[in-house]
């Protein structure tokens, strides 16, 4: 019984791991770089935290100069509005809308594409106040993570054309 119960976990991780299964978060690097720059007006921020954990993550160093690429963001944007109205009145749900511009420059400082922007919309019940605030927080925090995992999955298409034309023939 232990060994046919074995076989099955075995099996149940093959069938994941070939079917393109990975954890949630997890991006391939783009191609072959080593070293990444980010710039950023905004010092010390979650979302510049996130970005360099994911990039780090993916062995992929953050780096003050000498960078293969760069990372040139714009300020963070955050709107909300109110979406729904309960029968008392009074705001009942919020939508939140986090937005960035960002674009990829080369090693010379060259622009690599066009500017680009990343958004994340979601919506969130405001009807029970109690912990609205820290609903709100844990809803930025994965908006900032998505927002990340937008800018490096457009930046290896990007990247990706780019070294194609770069490719000797």
């Amino acid at each position: 019984m232990e060994f046919k119960r074995s076989i099955i976990w075995v099996f149940l991780a093959l069938l994941a791991t070939s079917c393109g299964w990975q954890p949630r978060g997890y991006l391939m690097p783009p191609l072959d770089i080593d070293s990444v720059r980010i710039v950023s007006s905004e010092q010390h921020t979650e979302l510049l935290r996130e970005l360099e954990q994911s990039l780090l993550s993916q062995d992929i160093k953050v780096v003050e100069k000498g960078a293969e690429y760069t990372i040139a963001l714009g300020d963070e944007q955050l709107n909300r509005r109110t979406v729904g109205i309960g029968n008392d009145s009074l705001a009942a749900a919020y939508e939140l809308t986090l937005a960035l511009d960002y674009q990829l420059r080369d090693e010379h400082n060259a622009v690599i594409g066009k500017p680009e922007r990343v958004q994340v919309r979601r919506s969130y019940d405001a009807s029970d106040t109690t912990g609205l605030d820290r609903e709100q927080d844990m809803l930025l925090e994965d908006m900032r993570r998505e927002l990340v995992q937008q800018i490096i999955r457009r930046s290896y298409f990007v990247l990706q054309d780019q070294q194609a034309t770069q490719a000797p023939q």
